[in-house]
Formats: structure tokens, C-alpha cells, sequence
């Protein structure tokens, strides 16, 4: 085999490697209720930085997403943002504005707990994700357009063990490219 045909091959097998890959297309950082810090948002978001002078003629690969998990307070049955809930899009504002984040596009994912009927967590899920991507054009600047907004409802509880947990009512920020 030629060398083009061996560097094409392996390209190939890497690729469909990928495609069957759940733990590369969805890398998920879980903040929960932890204080975080702008450095930490930057981190778990950008993509990995190449050396300074870096060329290859190599595919670089790297997961399809990098995304957080936060843990956004709003009041019972409701998309107002808490005092929580701002202090910790404060931070997130900040890093969205950031140097190696700047250029990317995120999707806001909104999430319920199994509390309500499953089309009114839908809508609630929706009217959340929405006030994060208000609250972060408004205050910090960063363009709605940059920001497309998911409600999941509760169909991806992150706690299938009390599908009633806090911990399942959050917010999925994640890297969709530029």
C-alpha cells in the first residue's frame, strides 16, 4: 500500500470510529450546584488548543461537543431567573465572551425534573432556556444568534433515579461549532 492509501484508510477507520462513539459526540462537564469560575467554563467548553506554529497534514480529531451542565435556579413553575441562577450566568457571560469561545455558536438546552405534565414541562423548559439566552444578550452582550435555544423537558433526566431531583431541573450549554 501507498502511503496516501494507508493515511486515507486510517482516516476512514477513525472517522466511523467516531460515529459510533456516544462518549466523543457528547462530552458533558456536570457543574451541578458547584461555584465555577470563568476559567473552568472557558475550559470545559473550547475546543483543545493546538501548539503555537502547529501545522499537520494530519485529521485532527475531536469530540463534536463539549458541553456544561449548570445548575440554573428559577422560582417554582417558572422562567424568572434567581439571585442563584444570575450570579452563576454572570460567570458564564463572561466566559462566553472570552478569547477561545468568542467565535463558537452554543445551543441553550433548557431541562425539567418529572414534576408536571410532559408538554408543560416542554414549554416550561422552552421559556427557560430562552430567559438564559435573554439574560446573557441583554447583560453580557453575547449575540442571540450565537445562542439557539432547546427546551428538553423532561425528557433527559439526569437523575432517572428520582425523576423528581433538583438536579434534573438545569440547563445544557454546548459548543456547536462556528
Amino acid at each position: 500500500m501507498k502511503m496516501k492509501e494507508i493515511v486515507v484508510a486510517a482516516a476512514i477507520l477513525a472517522v466511523s470510529a467516531i460515529g459510533s462513539s456516544t462518549s466523543l459526540a457528547d462530552e458533558t462537564v456536570n457543574f451541578g450546584s458547584k461555584t465555577i469560575t470563568e476559567e473552568e467554563l472557558v475550559n470545559a467548553l473550547a475546543p483543545p488548543e493546538l501548539p503555537p506554529g502547529y501545522k499537520s497534514r494530519a485529521i485532527l480529531l475531536r469530540p463534536v461537543a463539549k458541553a456544561i451542565s449548570l445548575e440554573i435556579h428559577f422560582e417554582k413553575n417558572s422562567a424568572d431567573l434567581t439571585g442563584k441562577a444570575v450570579e452563576v450566568l454572570s460567570v458564564l457571560g463572561k466566559a462566553l465572551n472570552e478569547t477561545r469561545l468568542k467565535d463558537f455558536n452554543f445551543v441553550v438546552e433548557g431541562h425539567t425534573d418529572a414534576t408536571g405534565a410532559e408538554e408543560y414541562n416542554q414549554g416550561l423548559s422552552e421559556r427557560r432556556a430562552k430567559a438564559v439566552r435573554n439574560f446573557l444578550a441583554s447583560e453580557y452582550q453575547v449575540a442571540e444568534s450565537r445562542l439557539q435555544i432547546v427546551g428538553k423537558g423532561e425528557s433527559e433526566l439526569l437523575t432517572d433515579v428520582d425523576p423528581f431531583s433538583a438536579s434534573n431541573r438545569r440547563v445544557k450549554i454546548v459548543n456547536a461549532g462556528k
